[in-house]
């Protein structure tokens, strides 16, 4: 089959690293590792251009919305997966997409959920009219319970982990110290001003290592702040990754980082800005980490019952009083119970995979 993703390059590019990028790119190199053909059309780009990333995925980006669906229109796609489009184009897409011919079917990402509940309607209704002779296809299940009641072509597709990412209790890493980690992008929705200030509180007591793997936005001050404060202090172990330098490699230090630590800690203040059932708390399952987080969305749906899930206005203090009186006993029993939550949920890259070319097929 020939298949296209399209949208704003700044959204999905495959060099970039994100939730939206690691969600659509894990989908792309799924599907074409079973032999299909797959372009990312990506728009408002500085230069028109193609970049081959493997023989059959290429990026093909363009400078303008209507040359980047001149390319969709001219290019005789089986499918066609619409990840997000600026405001004005919106409006256009619906009639543009209906020009192409009738074996085409056109699919609609639902990546993010807005928090506002007035701006929801706006968003399914957005879902149901770009998915022309296809699905809306729903991240998280609160998403897919709203979208399913006003468009019957729905379906969740929970966000795929790579195999080697997922763990048996044997293989998880025993440290001398309680590994404490955060790694993301620097942003407040996600809480890490409340992780520095922990980290801090932590970094005095001998049982515990905390580290910090962090990208940033170079266009965004409150980014650049978070990382230069980081920067300048001596008390966190801080890596900084490269937002816009996406390779293999960043995969394996992510697996590896995620193996290493014992807990995990993803205080979300909300899910607007990211992906509705966030990768990164799906990874740190696979790797039997116990997180920290908050019941943000479905977060604490998926993750499962547990003492680890705490709410927001509380975070710092339970956070620090959870860790404080941690036991290896108590970690240990986490990862037993995440290995079993992992076996029920089934999110591996094969499964979410096979499960995505059977609604396809349908």
């Amino acid at each position: 089959m020939k298949i296209a993703f399209f949208g704003l390059r700044r959204f999905f590019d495959y060099f970039r690293i994100g939730g939206f990028e690691s969600f659509v790119r894990r989908l792309a190199l799924g599907m074409a590792s079973s032999g299909n053909d797959i372009d990312y059309i990506l728009y408002d780009a500085p230069a028109g251009r193609i970049v081959a990333v493997s023989p059959n995925l290429k990026m093909i980006y363009c400078r303008t919305f209507g040359e980047g669906v001149s390319r969709l229109l001219a290019g005789d796609y089986d499918h066609i997966f619409t990840v997000r489009l600026a405001r004005g184009d919106r409006l256009k897409y619906p009639f543009l997409i209906r020009k192409s011919g009738r074996r085409t079917r056109w699919h609609h990402l639902c990546l993010a959920w807005p928090e506002a509940i007035y701006k929801r309607p706006l968003t399914i209704l957005e879902g149901r009219l770009n998915s022309f002779r296809g699905y809306n296809i729903c991240v998280s299940p609160r998403q897919y319970r709203a979208v399913r009641r006003f468009n019957k072509a729905s379906c969740l597709v929970i966000p795929p982990v790579p195999e080697e990412y997922f763990l048996t209790l044997a293989a998880k890493r025993q440290n001398r110290k309680i590994n404490v980690t955060f790694l993301g992008n620097l942003t407040r929705d996600k809480g890490v001003d409340e992780i520095i200030g922990l980290f801090k509180t932590l970094g005095q007591n001998p049982r515990f290592h905390c580290s910090i793997y962090g990208t940033y936005d170079r266009h965004n001050p409150d980014s650049v702040e978070l990382h230069r404060g980081l920067q300048s202090q001596p008390d966190i172990a801080y890596t900084n990754v490269d937002l816009e330098n996406y390779s293999p490699a960043i995969d394996v230090m992510v697996k590896n980082v995620l193996q290493d630590t014992d807990v995990f800690l993803q205080p979300y203040r909300r899910l607007e800005n990211t992906l509705d059932l966030p990768l990164l708390l799906l990874e740190a399952m696979a790797s039997l980490c116990a997180v920290i987080t908050t019941p943000a969305g479905d977060v604490a749906d998926i993750y499962g019952e547990s003492k680890f899930v705490i709410p927001l206005p509380q975070f710092r203090r339970q956070a620090e009083n959870l860790l404080t009186h941690l036991s290896r006993e108590e970690i240990m029993a986490e990862r037993e119970r995440l290995y079993r939550r992992n076996r029920e949920l089934n999110f591996n890259q094969t499964s979410v995979a096979g499960r995505l070319a059977a609604i396809l097929e349908g």
